[in-house]
C-alpha cells in the first residue's frame, strides 16, 4: 500500500501485460487509468527488455474510493445515529460524502484505517471496472496490431526467398 499526505493507506494493484500486447495498447491503458484519476505508483512497461512482463503498478486517491464505496452503498458508524443496541456504539447509516462535517461524524473518519484493507481493496477493484473503455479506439489498436504483424511476417517471408 501507498501513503497520501494524509496518512492514508492506498490500496495498489497489479495490472499485467500479455507478452503479445502491443506498445500502443499498453500506453493507451495508461492513459485511460489517469484521466478516470488512478495514480500509476510504478510504471513497468519497458520491463521485457529485461525479460519481466510488462506491467503497471496502479492505485487511487481516497476521494475515488470514497465515490466508489457510495456507488457500492458502504455502510459506517456514524456518531449522529442513536445506537442499534444502547453500549454498542454508533448506529451505521450507507456512506455518503455530502459535506465535509458530515464526513467528520463518521467514527474514526479522520484515521487512515477508516477503511479496512480489505475494503480499500474491494473499493479499487470497483473503480477499476468502471473504467470506460473506448471500444473503437480498442479495435483501431488491435487492427494496428494485427497489420504490423502481418507485414512483418510478409517482409520476413519475402527475406527468405522463394519456397
Amino acid at each position: 500500500m501507498s501513503n497520501d499526505m494524509d496518512g492514508f493507506l492506498r490500496p495498489r494493484y497489479l495490472l499485467r501485460f500479455s507478452s503479445r500486447a502491443k506498445e500502443d495498447l499498453k500506453h493507451h491503458v495508461r492513459a485511460q487509468l489517469a484521466a478516470a484519476g488512478f495514480q500509476v505508483d510504478l510504471d513497468g512497461l519497458k520491463t521485457e527488455v529485461i525479460d519481466v512482463p510488462s506491467f503497471l503498478v496502479v492505485s487511487a486517491p481516497r476521494e475515488l474510493l470514497e465515490r466508489e464505496a457510495v456507488h457500492q452503498g458502504y455502510v459506517k458508524a456514524h456518531l449522529a445515529l442513536q445506537p442499534h443496541v444502547p453500549g454498542q456504539g454508533a448506529g451505521k447509516i450507507e456512506f455518503e460524502m455530502s459535506s465535509s462535517g458530515w464526513l467528520q461524524g463518521y467514527e474514526g473518519y479522520a484515521s487512515p484505517d477508516f477503511w479496512l484493507p480489505c475494503e480499500r481493496a474491494q473499493l479499487l477493484h470497483g473503480c477499476l471496472e468502471q473504467v470506460p473503455a473506448d471500444v473503437d479506439e480498442l479495435k483501431s489498436l488491435q487492427a494496428m496490431a494485427t497489420s504490423t504483424v502481418a507485414s512483418t511476417t510478409l517482409s520476413e517471408m519475402e527475406e527468405e526467398g522463394p519456397l
